[in-house]
Order: structure tokens, then C-alpha cells, then sequence
């Protein structure tokens, strides 16, 4: 965690991808490099309970990191909401600066530009049916995300403010994941609130569960359970040492024998609905709670679950001997230490960086003000995590009128390759695209190669971009990056034709309540014909071909 907390600004921006995404994937590491994880489920936890030798040099390592109580997890926690909340404060200073942000069009805009939004189709449609609607959402969250943004360091100690800051925060996030290109920053940032205001507490009332600790099926269930345990809220009860209690408690020996039960607060649950009852207690089975849901209302799940009951041991027999002593997984030790040298350095070096931050941050331009200081004295700072977003506004809002498609056209096949689109949508190499990125199937093309093309020839006419995408130029340079990419990806061989088109339309020309779809009329600025093989490289093989 710690060498990763470190070293994944370097990463990125060797590569090209050093983004917002990377400075909230370092402001999510901090606390857990500070609070020292993975007590359950680590490479930490399996050695702690397969090597006795591991065990004593694990533990002198957490005793150098420490491992902290409630109040130590609260402040890691504050401390890395501090950061996040500096962070959106420097963006929206930013954002007060941009014509399209004061005047509600920004979350309009994104939603109709093919490069930005996924489901860019539909929200023109929506647009061209009722003009109103996005110019009405889109206004809504001009006003909540300026307040969200600009006050959430005051509101967080209002309890009013709390509730709003956490759960705007998760709809923004949510909405971005789903319907605004942004890669994984999204998700981090999903995870980092979550994290934040969703922790994970240790839970004195406890789900007792009463299990066949003879049968085979109820062994394995009760494993799992037990292995997802970790906010201990399970309590595995055997009936084979329980029966005589349960009995007094007036359950028959019929559902004893059938059902796998449970007690909450002095409450009897049994069969289906205990199943449901434990998907809510786990935050690990969140996620299988409406199905469970869903499966009680259709009677599916009901169905299931009272076959496989009554034929349980007929399909997975009946071990001679209890297991209920196995169960006895527990964390790794833990050491309390509450400031430990490590910590305190962290807190130190990341407190001295936010003071930076906020006295010589362009956007609030205090440093030229206080100490008549100009130039670049975050260069560092950034690699800690603390950068300087300027997204969505004028420059990324007009990255949606000039794109790039290139088509391999040679005799065998002729295909389009997977990285944009003929309306300038992004395509992608990984076509279930299951997280949801939208990055083409990796930032190296995404923020590397095509988000650069996007920016360099905003303004661009024709003639300019003829000369951008002469050879030695960046247009040519990109354009050679993403067929290479492409013919490594696919493992050709030899010389490959490409035809290789830019079109332009007039996207960025929005406004309220109107619903002029002439704005998407695209034309062609730019055509031409190339070769590209593994040793020459590419190559123009033919001029004039524009009106072919």
C-alpha cells in the first residue's frame, strides 16, 4: 500500500495517464496505508495462518506501522475527507471561471457530446422530444454541485449537511460511473466515500445462527459465513449442542431437522427469510440482497431453497463427525499503538503539503498575493495527490467536435478499429466493458493518445489540421500510436492498408431549452491513406485522395 501510495504518480505520468483518477486513488490509499489493513483478507492474514515463523516478522512489522483504535481510524478518515474536500473546492473555483458552468449548461452538454457520454444516443433523443428536460436537470445540478463543492468542509459538521455531502456525493458519483466517460475515477471515488462515511463497525448484537454441524451442506454454507465474518455479527451456534434450548423456545423438531435458524433480538427466523436476514447483516452480501428480495416475492427463491432443504442429505450426506470446532478463523493479532512514528511522519508530510496547497494553488492565487511569489511550486505536491483539476470546463467541453476514424481496409477484411467511432463515440477493444470504464480498454489510449487529439485540434480549421497531421507533426505522431497499437493488440504481420478520416460538427453550440439537432451534422475535414507494417512504420501511399 505504502510503496503504491508513492510510486503511482510516477506510473501515470510516465505513461501519459496522470489524472484526477490518480490523485483520488492516492487520497483513497492514505488512510489505509495509515490505519494498516487487511486483518481478514490479505496475503498478510493467510501467512498468519499457514507459517508460525511468518507470524513473528508480521508482527514486528505492524508493530513499526502500528494498528490504531476507533478514534486513530476516525481521523485517517477525516483527514483523507479533508484532502478530497480541498481538492473540489480548488475544481469548483476553477468552474466559477467558465461561461458554460455559470450559465447551467455543463452536465447538459457532457450528456449530448459523443466523446464524454456513453449514452450520448438516447440523451439527444430526449433532447430533440422534450427540449426542457436536460436544460432543467441540468441546472439542478449546477446549483447542488456548487454547493456540494464549494461548502463541503462546513457542511460535513452540520447534521443536515452530513446527510446531504454523503449522499449527493454518492449520486454524483454513481450518475458519473454510469453516464460520463471518466474511466475508473468514479469508482474510487464510490469507494473512497464509502470508506469514508460508511465504516465498518464491530457489532455487540449479534445474529446467533443454529446449523446441522453433521451434514455436509450446512458445512460448507457455514464456512463460507464464517469466512466472510469480518465485522463478526455471525454467531454459529451447533444444534447438536443446541436442540434442548431451541425446543424451549418453541421450535418443533421438525423445523430443527428441515431448516437452518437464527435469532436477532430475541426473534426466531428460519429457512428463506434467515437467508435474507444475513445478506443485510454482511456488507459483503449487499449486493445478493434484492435478489433475495425478488426470489421471496416470485416464491422462486422459497421453492429452491425448501427442495434443496429437504433433500439435503440425500444429494450431500451426513458426516459422522461435528465440525463445529473448525470454525475458529480469527483476525491476525493486533497491535495497539496510537501514534506510531510511521503515522505521525504521514500526517506531517501530507498536513505540510495541504498548507502548500492552499497558499500557492493558481486558483485561489494567494501565494502571488501574500508572499509575491509566481511560479510552479506544486510540481511536487501533485505526486502526493493534491492536484489541480480543470474538468469540464471550455476545454473539455468542446472535445466532442473533431474526431478521428480509422478504418483497416486491406482485401482480406475491413473493419473499423475499435477506438472511436463514426459519431465520435469511444469504442473499445474489451467489449463487455463489465466496470464500465469507457477508456477505449486502457487509459493509454484514452487519456495517452485520443483525449490528446481531442485537445490539441479544439479551434482547428481545415487547413490547420492538414498540417497538424502532416508527418513529424503530433496529429501524425498520434495517429501512428493508435494503429500500432492496434496491429500489436491483434498480432499482425506484414503491411496493413488504413484509411484514416476527421469529422467535425458543431456539437459544442448548446444552449437552454432549445433543440436544434443541426448542431450534430458532421463533415469530413480530413482523409487520407496509409501503410503501416512493423519495421518502416507509417506512411501516406497516396495524395488527393479527399472526394474519393
Amino acid at each position: 500500500t505504502i510503496i503504491l501510495l508513492f510510486s503511482i504518480s510516477f506510473f501515470d505520468s510516465i505513461n501519459g495517464t496522470l489524472t484526477l483518477g490518480t490523485s483520488i486513488t492516492q487520497i483513497t490509499l492514505l488512510p489505509l496505508a495509515i490505519i494498516n489493513p487487511g486483518h481478514y483478507y490479505s496475503l498478510d492474514s493467510y501467512l498468519n495462518h499457514k507459517n508460525v515463523n511468518f507470524k513473528k516478522y508480521l508482527l514486528y512489522i505492524y508493530r513499526i506501522f502500528g494498528v490504531n483504535n476507533a478514534a486513530e481510524l476516525r481521523r485517517a478518515y477525516f483527514f483523507s475527507f479533508i484532502l478530497y474536500a480541498s481538492i473540489s473546492f480548488a475544481a469548483m473555483v476553477f468552474h466559477l471561471n467558465d461561461i458554460s458552468w455559470m450559465e447551467g449548461l455543463t452536465l447538459k452538454m457532457i450528456l449530448l457530446n459523443s466523446y464524454l457520454s456513453k449514452y450520448y444516443e438516447f440523451f439527444r433523443l430526449v433532447e430533440l422530444k422534450i427540449p426542457f428536460l436536460l436544460s432543467f436537470f441540468s441546472l439542478i445540478a449546477f446549483y447542488f454541485q456548487t454547493i456540494f463543492q464549494l461548502f463541503m468542509l462546513i457542511l460535513v459538521f452540520i447534521p443536515y449537511g452530513t446527510i446531504f455531502i454523503f449522499y449527493w456525493g454518492l449520486i454524483f458519483f454513481t450518475c458519473s460511473m454510469f453516464f460520463i466517460n471518466l474511466s475508473y475515477l468514479p469508482h474510487i471515488e464510490i469507494m473512497l466515500w464509502m470508506m469514508i462515511f460508511c465504516p465498518i463497525l464491530a457489532n455487540k448484537k449479534k445474529l446467533n445462527i443454529y446449523y446441522d454441524d453433521y451434514c455436509n451442506l450446512c458445512k460448507n454454507t457455514i464456512k463460507f459465513f464464517n469466512f466472510i465474518n469480518f465485522n463478526d455479527i455471525f454467531n454459529f451456534l451447533p444444534i447438536s449442542r443446541s436442540k434442548a434450548m431451541l425446543i424451549e423456545k418453541g421450535v418443533s423438531h421438525k423445523d430443527i431437522l428441515s431448516n437452518m435458524i437464527g435469532e436477532s433480538k430475541s426473534k426466531l427466523i428460519s429457512g428463506y427469510n434467515l437467508y435474507i436476514l444475513i445478506s443485510r447483516k454482511n456488507p459483503l452480501l449487499y449486493v445478493f440482497f434484492p435478489l433475495l428480495i425478488l426470489g421471496k416475492i416470485t416464491r422462486v427463491g422459497t421453492f429452491c431453497y425448501n427442495f434443496i432443504s429437504k433433500n439435503r442429505l440425500k444429494y450431500f450426506g451426513k458426516c459422522k463427525i461435528s465440525f463445529y470446532k473448525q470454525l475458529n478463523v480469527s483476525p491476525i493479532k493486533q497491535i495497539s499503538l496510537k501514534n506510531s512514528f510511521f503515522n505521525k511522519t504521514i500526517y506531517y508530510v501530507y498536513f505540510s503539503a495541504l498548507i502548500i496547497y492552499w497558499l500557492f494553488n493558481p486558483n485561489f492565487d494567494l501565494g502571488s498575493k501574500i508572499f509575491n511569489y509566481s511560479g510552479d511550486s506544486l510540481k511536487y505536491i501533485r505526486r502526493l495527490g493534491l492536484d489541480l483539476p480543470n474538468v469540464f470546463n471550455e476545454t473539455d467541453l468542446s472535445m466532442g467536435e473533431k474526431w478521428m476514424v480509422i478504418e483497416l481496409i486491406d482485401k482480406e477484411q475491413h473493419e473499423i478499429l475499435p477506438i472511436t467511432g463514426y459519431d465520435g463515440e469511444r469504442l473499445n477493444y474489451d467489449e463487455s466493458d463489465i466496470l464500465h470504464f469507457t477508456n477505449h480498454g486502457t487509459d493509454l489510449l484514452y487519456f495517452g493518445i485520443t483525449l490528446n487529439f481531442r485537445r490539441q485540434t479544439i479551434g482547428m480549421d481545415k487547413n490547420r489540421i492538414l498540417s497538424y497531421m502532416q508527418s513529424g507533426n503530433r496529429g501524425f505522431y498520434n495517429l501512428e500510436k493508435r494503429i500500432e497499437y492496434d496491429y500489436k493488440k491483434k498480432k499482425f504481420s506484414g503491411s496493413k492498408s488504413y484509411r484514416v478520416q476527421i469529422f467535425a460538427d458543431n456539437s459544442n453550440n448548446i444552449e437552454h431549452w432549445t433543440n436544434d439537432e443541426r448542431i450534430f451534422n458532421k463533415e469530413t475535414i480530413f482523409q487520407q491513406y496509409y501503410h503501416y507494417d512493423s519495421v518502416k512504420g507509417l506512411s501516406k501511399y497516396s495524395d488527393n485522395l479527399f472526394n474519393r
